[in-house]
């Protein structure tokens, strides 16, 4: 059944003047009756959070209230394996380091007192009278006693050797991503010391990604069909991540971009729009709400609609019943990404926003009435997303179908 209202000039009126109004709100309540016009009564098609509730029970899905984000529960917590620590400890020299050492005691030889050779490939620095002096891989503490029993006794009695590493040896590798610090946000070759050669060195050496999903993958340039996927949201490839040597020379790492993990608030919010979620993350409807800035409107809205779409294609609307979340009667259901939530205007506030839109009040002159085409804009647009009788025409076309039943007349719907 398609109910029409149809209202002329005087009776819109009538009502006004029936309803006790003065002459200025008379004025505004009529142009307000008429923008109604006419609209459909239709049934309410979303279901309810029970069936929802046992259509996710039925496929197996997680529970549908939310925890907390970063939470996990205790026994998986207590299961994690122990993990290896990744301290490199004290740094260790190697080939391409160019050392200063200072020698005591070698003006007696008629030689200088300070040198800076490079670590060859084959690990020795080239010191004179002693020749080569095997250093790969000693600490700065061993080097300097290894140069100490070079030159004791054979050359001179005593002497101090203190060293320190004046130039690195550093490798290359390029991060591929949307970086913060690359001119062209899409990659970024970079330098490691061999010390900080580590995956996450390279991923703060390169800027950190801008919308980073937590997944890299490390292409090694010895083994390129070897790949080496680490996600970063777990414990334990953090800690592989942060070893010494878990990137190398030419290898290249690839920053997987953020997926869709976000879910999206419309209508009587203060900052409408995707609210991000961290992967695996939930968000309850309230705190949705929450997130999106809270209600727009003085007018505290009663119900959402929760809109889902299901792996088959299908869309789920969901009617939830703020007000029963907030006594604890309901659930307060988790929203996972991709969901939208859409808390509807009522006939109230449309009136509301309709009047502010549409007149300005001047006290002691009456009203001024414009044509804002942004007004019907908004009313079409309510009209589309709301096709489900809580739009601005269904609701209060509801009301007054019940208020004023003398003066609506019921017509057949138009053929199919």
């Amino acid at each position: 059944m398609v109910l029409r209202v149809s209202l002329t000039r005087d009776r819109l009126v009538g009502i006004a003047r029936a309803a006790g109004l003065n002459p200025v709100l008379r004025v505004m309540a009529a142009v307000v009756l008429f923008g109604v016009g006419t609209s459909g009564c239709q049934p309410d098609t979303r279901m309810s959070v029970d069936e929802f509730l046992a259509i996710q029970r039925m496929q197996g899905m997680p529970p549908a209230t939310s925890q907390p984000v970063g939470s996990q529960p205790a026994a998986v917590a207590a299961s994690r394996p122990a993990l290896a620590p990744w301290d490199p400890g004290p740094y260790r020299v190697g080939p391409g380091d160019v050392l200063t050492i200072s020698i005591s005691g070698m003006e007696k030889l008629g030689l200088p007192s300070t040198y800076t050779p490079r670590v060859r490939d084959n690990g020795e620095v080239i010191l004179p009278s002693v020749g080569g002096v095997f250093v790969d891989g000693l600490t700065l503490d061993e080097l300097e006693d290894a140069i100490r029993a070079a030159y004791m006794p054979k050359y001179v009695t005593d002497t101090q050797v203190i060293a320190k590493v004046a130039e690195y040896k550093m490798i290359g590798v390029v991060v591929l991503g949307d970086l913060f610090r690359s001119a062209v946000g899409r990659y970024q070759a970079i330098e490691l010391r061999k010390d900080r050669a580590s995956v996450l060195h390279a991923l703060m050496a390169a800027g950190s990604p801008r919308d980073f999903g937590g997944r890299v993958t490390l292409v090694p340039a010895r083994a390129p069909d070897q790949l080496v996927v680490f996600d970063l949201n777990e414990l334990e490839d953090q800690a592989r991540a942060a070893r010494i040597g878990s990137i190398r020379e030419a290898d290249v790492l690839i920053v997987d971009a953020r997926e869709n993990d976000a879910v999206y608030v419309q209508g009587l919010v203060n900052r409408p729009g995707p609210i991000l979620l961290t992967r695996g993350a939930t968000l309850s409807v309230l705190q949705a709400i929450g997130a999106a800035g809270g209600t727009l409107l003085a007018f505290e809205p009663h119900e959402a609609t929760l809109m889902r779409r299901q792996e088959s294609g299908e869309l789920f609307r969901v009617k939830v019943d703020l007000d029963r979340i907030k006594l604890g009667q309901d659930p307060d259901l988790a929203l996972a990404a991709g969901d939208v939530l859409i808390l509807p205007h009522n006939a109230a506030t449309r009136v509301e926003e309709f009047i502010a839109r549409s007149f300005t009040l001047r006290i002691g002159t009456g009203v001024d009435t414009t044509y804002n085409p942004w007004t019907e804009y908004y009313l079409r647009r309510d009209a589309e997303l709301n096709n489900n009788g809580d739009g601005f025409f269904d609701s209060l076309t509801s009301q007054l179908t019940n208020q004023l039943g003398n003066l609506v007349t019921p017509t057949p719907a138009a053929a199919p």
